[in-house]
């Protein structure tokens, strides 16, 4: 695991010199700025690319930002920086020899920064979901989850249900039914509790798989506690994290960071989603 320092900007995760100081340091982060460099800049800008991360070289320092520039002008359109058309890509060329158009520069950097990683506000059909199936024994760690997206939540770009949201009036079985049919992206937390729970084995997941296969549901599946989590049929779907660390087997910090770690697969499920759903009416008009 990798130590780190939060701060109120966000995090930085200190990861050692070498192979992982590239690979492991774009897997964090949310966008890519180039500047400068020979060889190792570049090797980032080609492993960000892959990751499909936003990436702003500033081809005014020269050396492999420049190189990364053109090479994305080369390929347009791309894919990424989101939401950032050629014509505004273009203002990042320019030229810096003196503080002020280096401040200009950084100004409009910060800009592109915030509007290619800040995700789609929700629609009436697309309303972001997160259904969490958990047992209620486990509750404690469904609160510690819950916690970590909270900047989506607030930005409108996430809905977390549960089934501590149903009111007493309303039918049980039945709401939980229609938060997994409007749910996008869904968590399975996994413990000998809910291994062991009837309702969980026997309907709950039941209707989680049925929505992976006809309404398109991205299932996740976090082990807290070692298990026999196989019984669940479990081995097709697509862990949160590696299964053989449960996470009471860490540290609070290593939690911290593996519920960040769950919470970016989720996020990541959501624009997925996104933009598969937006791809739809123009796949059908073809």
């Amino acid at each position: 695991m990798y130590s780190y320092h939060e701060y109120p900007g966000g995090r930085i995760v200190y990861v050692p010199v070498g192979t992982l100081e590239f690979t492991e340091s774009i897997k964090y982060c949310d966008a890519v700025v180039l500047a400068g460099g020979e060889g190792g800049t570049y090797q980032t800008f080609q492993i960000a690319r892959q990751e499909q991360k936003p990436i702003f070289p500033i081809p005014g320092t020269g050396g492999d930002a420049q190189r990364a520039f053109r090479d994305i002008l080369s390929d347009w359109p791309m894919p990424l920086p989101r939401k950032i058309t050629e014509q505004e890509f273009l203002r990042l060329d320019g030229s810096i020899t003196s503080p002020k158009e280096a401040a200009a520069i950084v100004d409009t950097v910060g800009y592109y920064l915030e509007t290619s990683t800040s995700a789609e506000p929700p629609t009436a059909a697309e309303p972001g979901a997160l259904f969490i199936s958990y047992s209620n024994k486990d509750r404690d760690w469904l609160n510690k989850l819950t916690e970590k997206p909270r900047p989506l939540q607030q930005r409108g770009v996430l809905a977390i249900w549960a089934d501590s949201d149903i009111k007493a009036s309303q039918e049980f079985e039945e709401e939980i039914q229609h938060a997994i049919r409007k749910a996008r992206v869904a968590i399975l937390l996994v413990s000998p509790h809910s291994v062991n729970s009837d309702f969980i084995a026997t309907k709950e997941l039941t209707w989680l798989l049925e929505a992976v296969k006809h309404n398109g549901l991205r299932l996740f599946w976090v082990v807290l506690s070692s298990c026999d989590y196989y019984s669940f049929g479990l081995a097709k779907l697509q862990a949160a994290r590696d299964p053989s660390m449960p996470l009471d087997r860490l540290s609070p910090a290593e939690q911290n960071v593996a519920l960040v770690e769950v919470c970016r697969e989720v996020e990541k499920a959501l624009k997925e989603s996104a933009r598969s759903k937006a791809d739809q009416p123009s796949r059908e008009s073809t």
